[in-house]
């Protein structure tokens, strides 16, 4: 009888051995790829109406600022394989505002200039993004500097002692592929 069980226990380990054999590929490591990304902040900021006021009381159309941004050394160039911009923003104005992002390299040239980007009055969470992929970000790997315009649409909507507010959060988020 002890003869009978080992007999079928080991038919049924050569069965299950060779039929697992012929379906495994010892190649597909080969195949293996890992894609981690970098998300890095590029730029923060939250406005109120006195922002918008000078101290003539005039209200101000428009707002400039620049900052250096030190990403640079945190890149790894030669597996970037796209670049993603995310902006979200709440504003709480009775005003569209109208925004524009400019990047530039370490000699103050341009390397990207976004589009105008429209945020609508009072909303609490509008997103924008933009994805750069390998055809349009090698420039972006120089940047050293980042500006933002801002310009209110509607001037007749700012009040000097309200409490409304334009918030921005933004940040870049590099992809690497390695295999």
């Amino acid at each position: 009888m002890l003869r009978i069980k080992s007999a079928f226990v080991l038919f049924t380990l050569l069965l299950i051995t060779s039929s697992c054999v012929k379906n495994l590929d010892f190649d597909q490591i080969d195949d293996l790829e890992f894609q981690a990304p970098l998300r890095v902040s590029l730029l923060n900021f939250e406005l109120t109406q006195e922002n918008f006021f000078d101290d003539q009381n005039e209200v101000i159309s428009s707002l400039h600022d620049e900052s250096e941004i030190h990403i640079k050394d945190l890149i790894a160039h030669s597996a970037t394989e796209s670049i993603t911009l995310d902006c979200y923003f709440l504003n709480d104005f009775n005003s569209d505002f109208s925004l524009i992002l400019e990047l530039f390299d370490d000699e103050s040239n341009v390397v990207f200039t976004s589009e105008n980007i429209e945020i609508p009055m009072n909303t609490d969470d509008f997103h924008y993004q933009l994805v750069f992929s390998d055809t349009n970000y090698a420039n972006l790997l120089n940047m050293s500097k980042v500006k933002v315009s801002i310009y209110l649409e509607d001037t007749t909507a700012v009040f000097p002692l309200t409490a409304n507010k334009l918030e921005m959060q933004s940040s870049l988020s590099f992809f690497y592929k390695y295999e």
